[in-house]
């Protein structure tokens, strides 16, 4: 997308403000969670995703892919429940699946 575009072809840092965790993890490496004017969580995407039982707390939902990572960890599946992109959840699956 023009995001990642323009991020990586000028070096630039981007502040994105959005309630779309799909939109968080696609785009942004550090996540600053903000809850009632109050700063919750900051950290790598990653791990601002592992905790999400805090995010719904905070109002938040999490990405759908991460949900499915989720219930595929809580089935036993060894793979990253924090996996937040496409990208990830595939790598995680095929690396449990070579594993089995």
């Amino acid at each position: 997308g023009g995001i990642r575009k323009y991020r990586d072809e000028t070096g630039a840092t981007l502040l994105i403000v959005s309630h779309s965790m799909e939109d968080m993890a696609e785009y942004c490496d550090e996540i600053i969670v903000m809850h009632r004017g109050k700063v919750m969580l900051t950290g790598p995407k990653d791990e601002i995703f592992a905790d999400s039982e805090r995010l719904i707390q905070a109002g938040l939902d999490i990405p759908q892919i991460t949900r499915v990572m989720r219930l595929l960890a809580a089935q036993g599946l060894d793979v990253n429940a924090a996996a937040c992109t496409k990208e990830q959840a595939l790598a995680e699956i095929i690396k449990a699946y070579r594993h089995k």
